[in-house]
């Protein structure tokens, strides 16, 4: 007679590791607890919250695995970000773009929701820097403008952002930025003779002045004189001023301080001031006759500066400059 008998309530005999145990092996994981368990868990930890790039296991904070770039991350949906490997689902850096499509999650302003700004930096996660649209890229900068290289939003020399609502440079300089720069560098209109010359230029007057000058012609006169010049600012004239010299720039004589928008400088008049006869008509050439000017020649050289008076505001509205001799 056996007297060992066979035991029906031995439990089942282990037969090894099971096939989905890592590295061939029990590793002390629950065998049956699914493989991502504790990878969702909240990151505060006892009242402890968690660094990023770390999360809460087991109540206690550890690191997220390493990796070396994407692909290398062993559990599927994790990918590398920073060297670790991040579940595809979680948004460490709190911008509202998961891991899976955020390029950075150590920066909450690179995300794929983000537009690309103009910064030399891949804000919005495609792969490429400063790649969107050159004048929508500035259009929350203080400079306004286009992205240039170097991740620097400005205008061409001569060109402005005026219209903030509008992206792009949308104001070009007239004259060019380069031309009428100065008294010396005025901008050469010619000769306005008094026989009822009339001269019409526009332009604006962005951050800079504007200087013209002409040559006020005194045609030759035997009884009365009809040199008579004017200049006249309109368009935008209440934004802008002139200012004039008669003359040589550094000898001339200039016309009194203040906003002007209107000039004259006449010899068609016959009056007294103050005891001296002054104008020109009537006027004698050859014998002189008792109480009347000569015929003279006051061809002279006139310059105009305009400009943007203080306290203006920046726009791109243009002013008219008329220039006569002989009309007023």
């Amino acid at each position: 007679m056996d007297t060992n008998p066979v035991r029906n309530d031995v439990g089942p005999v282990d037969t090894g590791p099971l096939p989905d145990a890592p590295g061939g092996s029990d590793a002390g994981r629950d065998a049956f607890a699914p493989a991502d368990a504790g990878r969702d868990a909240p990151d505060v930890c006892g009242g402890v919250t968690c660094m990023a790039f770390q999360r809460c296991e087991a109540g206690a904070c550890v690191d997220y695995p390493n990796c070396r770039g994407d692909g290398t991350c062993p559990t599927p949906g994790d990918v590398c970000r920073s060297r670790r490997c991040v579940p595809g689902g979680t948004d460490i850096d709190g911008d509202g773009d998961p891991a899976a499509t955020d390029c950075d999650e150590t920066n909450p302003l690179r995300s794929s929701r983000l537009p690309e700004i103009c910064d030399t930096i891949d804000n919005n996660c495609n792969g490429a820097a400063d790649d969107g649209d050159p004048s929508a890229m500035c259009e929350d900068s203080p400079t306004g403008g286009t992205c240039r290289a170097g991740g620097v939003c400005a205008c061409d020399p001569g060109s402005y952002d005026i219209d903030r609502s509008a992206p792009g440079c949308e104001c070009v300089a007239m004259p060019g930025a380069t031309q009428g720069t100065s008294c010396g560098g005025a901008i050469d209109l010619g000769d306005i003779a008094d026989t009822g010359g009339t001269m019409t230029v526009t332009g604006n007057a962005i951050d800079r002045e504007v200087w013209y000058r002409f040559r006020a012609v005194d045609t030759a006169d035997t009884t009365c004189d009809q040199f008579n010049v004017g200049i006249h600012l309109t368009g935008a004239a209440a934004e802008h001023e002139i200012w004039v010299v008669r003359g040589a720039c550094d000898t001339g004589t200039t016309c009194t301080a203040g906003t002007y928008t209107d000039y004259n400088f006449a010899m068609d008049f016959r009056e007294d001031r103050g005891g001296t006869l002054t104008g020109q008509c009537p006027c004698w050439t050859g014998t002189p006759v008792d109480n009347v000017s000569p015929c003279e020649d006051n061809s002279t050289v006139i310059s105009v500066r305009v400009r943007r008076r203080d306290g203006a505001p920046r726009a791109c509205s243009s002013y008219t400059l008329t220039l006569t001799n002989g009309v007023d």
